[in-house]
C-alpha cells in the first residue's frame, strides 16, 4: 500500500507531496522538506519566513512594515500606533517616539486578550445566555398569554351567546303562549259559528218541511227564528305579533362587551444586569428581571394612598411631567430649561432644600423661555411645545423641529401606543381649538374639532388656552380643557364620549380647574384640579371614583409609570411627588 494513504502515514510536503515537513513557512502557512524549501522561496523570498517544523508552534510571525515591504517590523510606535522595521526608525520618520519592542506590545496585548476573554467567558457570555434565556421564556408566556386572551375573548363571547340564546328563548316562549291563545279563542268561535251555522241549516229544513206538509198544526205551531239569527256575533281579530328590533350599535356593544387595555412595547435602559457563569450576580442589589406588562393584572384603588417619594426639581411654574423610565422624569414649566431628575429620593428629603441633599438632574436642557409640556417617544426621545407653531425632539445633544403649523399655537402633546403624536391647538385668533393626530412621519391622519352636531369639542377662550392631553388603554383621547373647566373623552374615531365637569368638593366650593390628565392600567383617568388640591378619578366611562387628597398642592402635570406610580408636578412649589395610589388584587 502507498504510505501516503495509509491512515497511520506522516505529514507529507505540500510541494512534491512525497517528502516528509520538515519545514514550515509561517507567512503563508505551508508545510515544506527541505528539497523544496528553495522551490517556495523562488518567488519573492523577503515574504516568506521559514522555520523548523517542530518550532512552528513558539516562533513569533513578525508583521510585514507597510513602508519598506522586505522588511519586517521588530518595534512598535506608541505615538502613531503602527508597527515599524529598522528602516523607519532610520529615516528619522519616528524621532523622539517610544518605541517599545514589538515582543512587549505582543506580551501586553496577549494579557489584555486572556483578561477581556476570561471577562467575555465568566461574565458576559453568560450574561447574554441568561438574556436569550429569559427572551425565549418570555416568548412562550407570551404566546400562552395572548392564548389566554384568546380564550377569555371566547368566554366572553360564550357568555353573551348565552345571553343572547336565553333572551331568543324567552321570547319564543312568550310567542308560543300568544299563539296558544289566539288559537283557542279561534277554534272556540270557530265552534261556536259551526253551531249556529247547524243551527241556520236545521231552520231551513224544518221550514222546508212545514211548507211541504198539509198538516195545519205544523203552520200552526212555526216559531220563526230569523230574529234571533240574523244578529250576527262579533268578530274576532287577531293580529300577530312582531319584533320591533333594535338598530345594532356596534359602537355602544363594543363598550359594553369590553375593551383590549394594557398593550406596550417599552425599552428599559439597564434592564439587564451582568451574571457570572453561576449564575449568581454581580453584586448583591443588582437582580436580572424581565418587565413583564400583564394586562390581566386587576388593581383596586387605595382609600390612603403613599407618597413614596419627592424631588425639588429647582424650577418655577411646573407645567408638565413625562415618565422616562422607572425612576427618571422629565420636567418643564416656565423657565428656559428642561431638566431630567431621578426621583429615588425618599419623602423625607422634603424638609431640606434642593442644594441640601444633592442635585439629582440627570441632564438639562436649555430652550427659550415660556410655558413647556413634554413627553417622551417610544425610542426615549424627548418631544415639547411652548405654545409656539412647533413641536420639537431632542436627539443625542441636537433639537430638530417635528411639527410646524402655521396660524396655530401648539399647547400640548402626548405619544400613542401606535406611536402617532397627538397634538392640541388654538388657532392664533384663538376661535378654534382641535386635536390632530400626526404619524411618526409628521403626517397629518386625523383631525378631532367637532360633535355630531358640528358644535366645538374644546374651548378657545380668550384669556386660558391651557389643555393637556393623553391617550387611554381603550384609545380613548383625553383632553383636560382648563378654559372650559371640563375633561372631554372622544373615542379613537373622535366621535365624543363623555364630559366629565367635576364634582363637588366636600368643604370646598371651588370652581372646577382642570389641569393634567393621566391614565392607567386599569383605564382609570386621573385629572389634577389645581384649585382643589386634589386627584380626580373617573373610570373608562367617566364615572367618577373618589378623589386623591391631601397630597398635593396646586397640582398641575401628571404622568404614570409601567408599576402604576403617579408622578404629581406641583406649580407653585417646584417639587414633583411619586404617589402609589393602587395594589395588586
Amino acid at each position: 500500500m502507498d504510505p501516503r494513504y495509509s491512515a497511520q502515514d506522516v505529514q507529507r510536503c505540500e510541494i512534491c507531496d512525497f517528502t516528509e515537513v520538515e519545514m514550515y513557512c509561517m507567512s503563508c502557512p505551508r508545510h515544506l522538506c527541505k528539497k523544496c524549501v528553495g522551490i517556495h522561496l523562488s518567488d519573492e523570498p523577503h515574504k516568506h519566513q521559514i522555520v523548523k517544523y517542530q518550532d512552528r508552534k513558539i516562533t513569533h510571525v513578525l508583521p510585514r512594515c507597510i513602508t519598506h515591504s522586505q522588511e519586517r517590523c521588530e518595534n512598535y510606535c506608541q505615538d502613531c500606533e503602527r508597527p515599524v522595521c529598522p528602516s523607519c526608525i532610520a529615516s528619522g520618520e519616528h524621532q523622539r517616539h517610544t518605541l517599545p519592542t514589538i515582543f512587549q506590545i505582543f506580551k501586553t496585548q496577549k494579557e489584555r486578550i486572556a483578561v477581556d476573554t476570561e471577562e467575555l467567558e465568566q461574565t458576559i457570555c453568560p450574561c447574554y445566555e441568561n438574556i436569550v434565556q429569559q427572551i425565549e421564556s418570555d416568548l412562550n408566556k407570551l404566546e400562552n398569554r395572548y392564548k389566554s386572551l384568546d380564550e377569555e375573548l371566547d368566554r366572553q363571547g360564550d357568555k353573551w351567546h348565552e345571553e343572547i340564546n336565553l333572551i331568543v328563548s324567552t321570547q319564543k316562549e312568550e310567542i308560543d303562549e300568544m299563539k296558544k291563545k289566539q288559537l283557542g279563542a279561534l277554534n272556540d268561535h270557530l265552534l261556536k259559528m259551526k253551531q249556529l251555522l247547524t243551527e241556520v241549516e236545521e231552520s231551513i229544513n224544518s221550514n222546508k218541511e212545514t211548507l211541504d206538509s198539509f198538516e195545519i198544526c205544523m203552520s200552526l205551531s212555526y216559531r220563526r227564528k230569523n230574529t234571533a239569527l240574523r244578529g250576527l256575533p262579533p268578530k274576532i281579530h287577531v293580529s300577530v305579533p312582531r319584533i320591533l328590533s333594535q338598530p345594532i350599535k356596534k359602537e355602544q356593544l363594543s363598550d359594553m362587551f369590553g375593551c383590549i387595555t394594557g398593550f406596550s412595547i417599552k425599552t428599559q435602559e439597564h434592564g439587564y444586569s451582568p451574571k457570572t457563569r453561576s449564575g449568581s450576580p454581580v453584586s448583591a442589589n443588582e437582580h436580572v428581571h424581565v418587565s413583564e406588562e400583564d394586562a390581566t393584572v386587576k388593581k383596586e384603588l387605595v382609600l390612603e394612598p403613599e407618597t413614596a417619594s419627592i424631588t425639588e426639581t429647582g424650577l418655577r411654574d411646573l407645567e408638565s411631567v413625562a415618565c422616562q423610565n422607572d425612576d427618571e422624569i422629565w420636567i418643564a414649566g416656565c423657565g428656559s430649561s428642561l431638566k431630567l431628575v431621578k426621583t429615588s429620593l425618599p419623602s423625607y428629603i422634603s424638609r431640606l432644600s434642593f442644594g441640601a441633599v444633592g442635585s439629582s438632574v440627570v441632564r438639562e436642557v436649555k430652550t427659550n423661555q415660556g410655558e413647556k409640556f413634554v413627553a417622551v417617544t417610544k425610542t426615549g426621545d424627548l418631544i415639547y411645545c411652548d405654545g409656539s407653531t412647533s413641536v420639537k425632539i431632542i436627539r443625542d445633544d441636537s433639537v430638530e423641529e417635528l411639527i410646524k403649523q402655521h396660524g396655530w399655537k401648539l399647547v400640548n402633546i402626548c405619544t400613542t401606543v401606535f406611536d402617532d403624536l397627538l397634538v392640541a391647538m388654538v388657532n392664533d385668533d384663538r376661535r378654534q381649538a382641535k386635536v390632530v393626530r400626526f404619524t411618526a412621519s409628521s403626517e397629518v391622519k386625523q383631525t378631532i374639532e367637532f360633535d355630531d352636531e358640528h358644535k366645538p369639542l374644546y374651548s378657545s377662550d380668550k384669556i386660558t388656552i391651557t389643555k393637556y392631553i393623553t391617550e387611554n388603554q381603550n384609545q380613548d383621547i383625553c383632553v383636560s380643557d382648563c378654559g372650559a373647566s371640563a375633561v372631554v373623552v372622544t373615542k379613537k374615531d373622535g366621535k365624543l364620549k363623555f364630559r366629565y365637569t367635576g364634582r363637588t368638593i366636600p368643604q370646598k366650593d371651588l370652581k372646577f380647574e382642570p389641569m393634567g390628565v393621566a391614565t392607567d392600567s386599569q383605564c382609570h383617568i386621573l385629572v389634577a384640579d389645581s384649585t382643589n388640591d386634589c386627584i380626580h378619578i373617573l373610570d373608562i366611562n367617566g364615572q367618577f371614583l373618589g378623589y386623591l387628597s391631601n397630597i398635593c398642592c396646586s397640582p398641575a402635570g401628571l404622568a404614570l409609570d409601567a408599576a402604576d406610580n403617579l408622578y404629581v408636578a406641583e406649580k407653585f412649589s417646584g417639587k414633583v411627588k411619586k404617589i402609589r395610589y393602587l395594589r395588586d388584587l
